[in-house]
């Protein structure tokens, strides 16, 4: 066998090959190192040429992992079911030596075999937590020194996790997290975790970590990693359709909370039983077996930190399709050992090559990088950074807005609505006039509003100071007012008429404008003095909102139900109505809920409002069950799917919305 075997294609891994070559070619030279004679290693190596039945050629469930340059494996199940309970320390010509280790507590022994556990390293310790053993899952955690050769079992303060097999781990800020995995017990039924536990190194102390909303699928295919007090999980979903990153914040205060990182590039496609390491700013993904059908794979992905980008690597790179095998990266190469290809892991039927390289240099297509440089520039730093500066500005701007909506309403409170008829033209709600003698003694409106049927009957003198739109449409003749009208027909055979639409819609304006000035003409000659009153038909829109715009004009206290809010701030835009956007913003903010977070989204998008995204955002977080549920989400989808999609994604912080640009102050 060739030192790692590679593809013809693949470019020498000279940093890690040469290395490991030189140490090994030579007698006089301890594999260790000069300062590494502490270690004892035992002179057992894995002949390439004797049959592979020795006992260290073919593990699955084994972890690798890196120490001063140099890839070791713990663990997993050999031939015939055996449970592998040493160390080997690799080579770079594909050989593997046991490391010879003891035990601190003679009484307590080593740890006993398994596979399917989890292990990390920090400085010169390995911590090795649960995994599978001969008679079910386990979860205890032992600490092996690299420089004494020992192992300890851990004694720890709290209640462990429930034993797992399958899980994940990896370490931040001094703290071992692990994530997910199984229970498989002999003759019970399998139980899958989706749990998050943290264990305090300083303190040998385990300890629950509660999380917020939706969380990870749990189970034995998850993969996690840390970067920046930020933790990572690779899980599929909850279809198992796709796989999806998971971000977990652990500087924020109060309880945190798991978010879906949006899908960007080329995703893996779902799996279980993979290889996960990382090589500097890059998590590398590789291998595994098909979720929901038969196969198994030997391609490659890789997931960059800082940009939260997937690629998959070049097809060139693929190895042979193995499952449940290990794996580090080390000196730009991603080493691969054991796994299998068989689905069942205790009769392997076609076993893969014991080691493996691929030169991730030569085709990783992010950088590198420096870790600690690019980390601080990540893109979860940039959220949070500019999640602080909008805080302060959603604060300034929450100031101004209130202080201009408690001007308006503390102005003079004018007389309430004149009851007198409810039809008629002298006072009155429905069909009647908005009645306000500070402005002159109005017998009658001259101004009359067609909606659904209704008559509202107003003052032009009023309505003119409160809407610009409605001043620009009262100084036109009936006749060209009635002209700029689109009639329902006409956006109904645009919408649904698709190609055919257009010529229709075309012969249709027609015969509404020949219709409009046979109106108006016969008009002229049957009624010379026909009523002068100004008549203004408002479509999209009912008579509760149009009563609700009309006290806002007239300066009559005003208090809509809140899930009237957003019709009344479509309709205030679309008349231009000062202030009264700005009102609803207020009010939304204030109170919304379940029923009418959709709404406020839509508000926010349009009027630019991130004070009002943000309690929007919350809520569906909060209650994204609920919320996606409701008629005003799914009216929403319908009416403006770009906003919905913005809305959902983010709901799970995946991109900074809606449509990346920065939120500024509402504008009425």
């Amino acid at each position: 066998m060739e030192a790692f075997p590679r593809r013809e294609s693949d470019r020498d891994v000279d940093a890690f090959e040469e290395d490991f070559n030189d140490r090994a070619g030579t007698e006089d030279v301890n594999e260790f190192g000069e300062d590494a004679g502490a270690i004892d290693v035992g002179q057992v190596q894995s002949d390439p040429d004797e049959d592979r039945d020795d006992d260290y050629g073919y593990f699955v469930g084994s972890v690798a992992f890196v120490w001063e340059q140099e890839v070791y494996t713990y663990g997993g199940l050999a031939h015939e079911g055996e449970f592998v309970t040493s160390v080997y320390r690799w080579s770079g010509r594909g050989a593997c030596y046991e490391v010879t280790a003891t035990a601190i507590d003679p009484e307590i022994g080593v740890p006993p075999g398994r596979y399917g556990h989890a292990a990390v390293v920090r400085g010169d310790s390995l911590y090795v937590f649960g995994g599978q053993g001969q008679f079910g899952s386990l979860n205890d955690l032992w600490v092996f020194d690299f420089v004494a050769c020992t192992w300890t079992l851990v004694d720890v303060i709290g209640d462990p996790p429930p034993k797992r097999t399958g899980h994940c781990m990896c370490i931040s800020d001094d703290v071992l997290f692990v994530f997910g995995g199984k229970d498989v017990q002999p003759g019970q039924d399998v139980v899958v975790y989706n749990d998050l536990y943290g264990f305090d190194l300083a303190e040998s102390e385990w300890l629950t970590i509660d999380t917020q909303w939706k969380h990870p699928v749990g189970g034995e295919s998850c993969a996690m990693a840390a970067r920046d007090s930020v933790l990572y999980v690779l899980s599929p979903s909850e279809t198992s359709i796709e796989m999806v990153v998971w971000v977990l914040q652990l500087s924020v205060q109060g309880t945190p909370r798991w978010t879906m990182v949006a899908r960007a590039g080329q995703v893996p496609t779902p799996r279980t039983s993979y290889l996960s390491c990382t090589l500097g700013n890059n998590w590398i993904i590789h291998g595994g077996r098909v979720l929901l059908q038969d196969g198994v794979l030997g391609d490659t992905y890789a997931f960059h930190f800082p940009t939260a980008q997937w690629a998959r690597l070049n097809p060139e790179s693929d190895t042979d399709p193995r499952f449940s095998h290990s794996g580090a990266c080390v000196d730009g190469a991603l080493v691969i050992l054991h796994g299998s290809r068989d689905s069942n892991i205790r009769g392997i039927s076609e076993e893969t090559g014991v080691c493996i390289a691929i030169n991730l240099e030569a085709y990783l297509p992010f950088p590198v990088g420096d870790e600690d440089a690019e980390a601080k520039q990540s893109r979860f730093n940039e959220m949070e950074t500019e999640r602080k500066e909008e805080e302060v500005a959603e604060e300034a701007q929450k100031e101004q807005e209130l202080e201009e909506t408690e001007t308006v309403l503390e102005k003079n409170i004018l007389t309430q609505l004149n009851e007198r008829g409810v039809y008629g033209d002298k006072g009155g709600l429905l069909g009647g006039t908005l009645h306000v003698p500070i402005k002159g003694s109005h017998d009658s409106g001259d101004l009359e509003f067609i909606v659904d049927d209704c008559k509202i009957f107003a003052h032009s003198d009023i309505v003119r100071e409160g809407s610009s739109y409605l001043k620009q449409i009262m100084e036109k003749s009936p006749m060209s007012a009635a002209l700029e009208r689109k009639p329902d027909a006409i956006k109904i055979t645009q919408q649904y008429y698709g190609l055919m639409g257009t010529p229709l819609s075309i012969l249709l304006r027609a015969l509404y404008t020949i219709m409009v000035i046979i109106a108006f003409t016969v008009r002229r000659v049957v009624s010379p003095t026909h009523d002068a009153r100004k008549r203004i038909v408002l479509t999209d829109t009912s008579v509760p909102v149009v009563l609700a715009a009309l006290r806002w004009i007239y300066q009559i206290p005003v208090h809509p139900p809140v899930e009237m809010l957003l019709d009344l701030f479509e309709l205030a835009t679309r008349l231009r109505i000062d202030r009264l956007p700005i009102y609803c913003i207020d009010r939304l903010k204030k109170e919304v809920s379940v029923e009418t977070a959709a709404a406020a989204a839509k508000v926010a998008a349009v009027s630019r409002s991130a004070s009002l995204w943000k309690a929007a955002v919350k809520v569906g977080q909060q209650h994204w069950g609920e919320v996606s549920h409701t008629a005003g989400y799914l009216e929403l989808m319908h009416s403006s799917p770009h906003i919905a999609q913005d809305y959902a994604l983010a709901i799970h912080e995946s991109v900074v919305l809606p449509a990346h640009k920065t939120f500024g102050t509402a504008a009425a």
